[in-house]
């Protein structure tokens, strides 16, 4: 699944407007999870992050096939590849750089 930017700002809980950076208007991304309202996505420093929906247009909808769709309880859902799944704190073992983690 592809999307492309078509906002890179938002708000906060407060109202407050948040400005994202690492992602740019008009750019492509490839989606690598797809998290309720959030697209998880590989950032322009290279992280992968939890971006809302709202701030993307849909360019390319195909799901891979060997994504799993993970219930997690209040109609909140995750489709992404077997590995996220696996790990169940993958993206903070990610964050963490743990080294068996890094290798995937």
């Amino acid at each position: 699944m592809k999307v492309k930017v078509i906002n890179n700002t938002s708000y906060d809980i407060y109202e407050e407007i948040l400005c994202y950076h690492d992602i740019t208007i008009n750019n492509e991304y490839l989606v690598i999870s797809i998290e309720y309202e959030y697209y998880r996505i590989i950032n322009e420093n290279a992280e992968p992050c939890l971006y809302e929906q709202r701030l993307f247009e849909i360019t390319d909808s195909s799901i891979p096939l060997d994504w799993i769709r993970e219930e997690k309880g209040d109609n909140d859902y995750r489709f992404s590849p077997l590995e996220f799944v696996k790990e169940k704190y993958f993206f903070d073992c990610y964050f963490d750089r743990e080294p068996k983690i890094l290798e995937i």
